[in-house]
């Protein structure tokens, strides 16, 4: 059984998150991923099931980074307001330079709720 490689798993997911940054989710192909991240597009389905697992696996990783920029930057803080100013301040600034990840998030939500009225919960 062969073992999960993180570092092409992390170079998978980065090259995901530059090419959904510039083109719409439907104009990008996993052989345009596979390229970017230097593996052949094999190796891409070793690890993820297809390309709507990718963007999850995008998604989720985009906000472990966040999360991990807020509380790195509420270490030392301990004043309520300035605790709410930190935080507010992380999620703007990784929202300008990560844009695409609100994009992600949107489109999740909306295949979640569209889930959901399959379901008939909605």
């Amino acid at each position: 059984m062969r073992t999960a490689d993180p570092v092409k798993i992390e170079r998978i997911i980065d090259a995901a998150a530059q090419l959904f940054a510039e083109r719409h989710y439907h104009e990008v192909r996993m052989d345009d991923i596979a390229a970017k991240a230097g593996v052949a597009k094999g190796t891409i389905y070793l690890h993820f099931k297809d390309k709507d697992d990718l963007y999850q696996a995008l998604a989720l990783d985009s906000l472990k980074k966040l999360s991990k920029r807020i509380r790195d930057g509420l270490v030392g803080v301990n004043d309520p307001a300035t605790k709410l100013l930190s935080v507010n301040r992380e999620v703007i600034q990784y929202f300008e330079h990560h844009a695409f990840t609100l994009d992600l998030i949107n489109r999740e939500r909306l295949q979640e709720t569209r889930a959901r009225r399959q379901q008939g919960v909605l």
